[in-house]
């Protein structure tokens, strides 16, 4: 009866384990890869807390993180305000405090679960400034995709769309969305939501990230063999 009682209790210890990891706390964590600073927003839901007082501005290279426990789930979204005023909190920006701009949209402990996140960059809105959405210190096994677009795509904005600022020469800082746009941004950058019901063809879930890394204006990204560069493919993050 010893081996049997023995097994059991490893068993038992090791679901405990297992279980304990799947129940850390999940790290936002905000990297600006841009040439230029951001002011990042992270806006609650209505009826979650707030976990940033959206005060940070992040210079080229700046990152921001902050700690979610899975004893309180959230759900909101992450925007890159940029061209803001020199103030605290930052006002007046060229872009980002309201749309178009791009927008990364976040469940941690989804669904009732500790474990599950759900994540994705929608540009139904409109964009602004390049994002994708990372996971990382998952479980071995897990399919956990990286979301997003790595493109600019002010520049290409069709004719009527575009958004300049005050002052910078018709500099185009965001791209209005619409049914020409969002076929425009739909292929540029294909692993995003261009609009309303509009999907992507991998799974946008991970369970039990330890981070979800969301960077703005991202410098390099793994594609498929053969993919063609900018257009961001399935890959699996570093466990």
């Amino acid at each position: 009866m010893a081996k049997p009682l023995l097994l059991c209790f490893l068993l038992l210890v090791t679901g405990a384990a297992l279980v304990a990891e799947s129940l850390r706390d999940a790290n936002l964590t905000l990297v600006n890869d841009c040439n230029y600073p951001v002011w990042p927003m992270v806006i609650p839901n209505d009826g979650y807390s707030p976990v940033s007082g959206n005060t940070a501005r992040l210079d080229s290279r700046g990152v921001a993180s902050f700690a979610i426990p899975p004893s309180s789930p959230w759900s909101g979204k992450v925007m890159a305000r940029v061209g803001c005023a020199v103030e605290t909190p930052p006002s007046r920006c060229a872009s980002g405090e309201q749309l178009p701009a791009t927008v990364v949209q976040l469940q941690v402990h989804a669904y009732g679960r500790a474990d599950m996140a759900v994540y994705s960059v929608s540009l139904s809105g409109g964009f602004n400034v390049p994002a994708t959405v990372t996971p990382h210190a998952f479980p071995s096994g897990s399919a956990c995709p990286v979301l997003g677009c790595m493109a600019d795509l002010n520049p290409g904005c069709p004719a009527g769309r575009r958004v300049t600022a005050a002052g910078s020469g018709g500099a185009v800082v965001a791209c209005r969305s619409d049914p020409e746009a969002g076929g425009y941004f739909k292929q540029a950058c294909p692993k995003t939501l261009t609009w309303s019901g509009d999907t992507v063809d991998v799974e946008q879930r991970c369970v039990a990230p330890g981070e979800l890394k969301v960077i703005f204006c991202p410098r390099t990204m793994v594609t498929a063999a053969g993919a063609e560069p900018g257009l961001i493919r399935t890959v699996l993050a570093d466990a």
